[in-house]
């Protein structure tokens, strides 16, 4: 069982399992999911359990990019049967997101930890400046036609694909914003976004196996990168807590949930930021 005693690995699956609700429940109450609420929930866990980890960063994203592989298939599955996935654009989409996860996946070996971290924090902050400045208000003149086409679809796609993938993310964040600004339907903006979140979580979990199989000192059983454990312990316990968030969000005005949500992420910036600061 490796180097470390019993009781560590009891307490290891305890705090994966809070981490798990935890996640579950935050994300779907601001209707987030991905990376954004599980890297920094792996990065805690991982600081509590091994604080002297190099490679933490490493690990919880292809964790997160595990669990964002799987979250989103169902998920694509449920659009595709209700018509909101436009498979023929997203055959070209999907093309240049594979080639930008590759990218990004070969990327990840050669990258250290500090500045994932740094990427990661670095990406908050702009969330959270988006954050302020959005204004939620949908346009009535959506449309298919809108759809971006050529130099632009394929750059934004491979981009989109690379940088989720360094950062442990489904691509959502990036992806629904980049086609309503074009106009396009958000339905089917949100049904391209959660299929290109299979992609970037398959080819990014292959990538993390594939960099991470011969670094040492990683945690306990782990595959590559991805820590097995994590992904295992994590997964049910997202999904159990899931409806509690979904059912307290109702109760939230739109407004006052999007401020809730500002906020939240700037606590995630802050500790990060602490993290960083005191590993200079």
């Amino acid at each position: 069982m490796g180097h470390y005693p019993l009781w560590e690995y009891t307490l290891f699956i305890v705090i994966l399992m809070i981490a798990g609700l935890f996640a579950g429940f935050v994300g779907s109450f601001f209707g987030v999911g991905g990376g954004t609420i599980l890297v920094p929930s792996f990065l805690i866990v991982y600081s509590l359990i091994n604080p002297d980890l190099s490679i933490d960063m490493h690990q919880a994203v292809a964790a997160s990019l595990a669990l964002t592989m799987f979250n989103t298939f169902s998920a694509a599955r449920k659009h595709h049967h209700l018509g909101n996935l436009p498979f023929h654009y997203f055959k070209g989409w999907a093309i240049g997101l594979t080639a930008g996860s590759i990218i990004g996946g070969v990327l990840v070996a050669f990258t250290p930890s500090y500045f994932l971290k740094m990427m990661f924090t670095a990406y908050l902050l702009l969330a959270v400046i988006y954050g302020c400045i959005k204004r939620p208000t949908e346009s009535t003149f959506t449309s298919e036609k809108n759809a971006p086409q050529g130099v632009k679809k394929n750059v934004a796609a491979v981009i989109i694909g690379g940088v989720s993938v360094l950062l442990g993310l489904a691509g959502g964040t990036f992806t629904t914003p980049f086609f309503n600004f074009f106009g396009y339907p958000i339905k089917k903006s949100m049904a391209i976004a959660v299929a290109g979140g299979v992609i970037i979580g398959f080819v990014g979990t292959f990538a993390a196996i594939l960099a991470g199989y011969h670094v040492p000192d990683r945690l306990p059983f782990s595959w590559g990168y991805i820590n097995i454990v994590s992904v295992v312990v994590v997964a049910p316990f997202v999904m159990f807590s899931s409806p509690w968030g979904v059912k307290l969000a109702t109760r939230i005005s739109d407004r006052r949930l999007h401020w809730l949500y500002v906020g939240f992420l700037t606590l995630l910036f802050i500790y990060l930021m602490l993290e960083l600061t005191m590993n200079i």
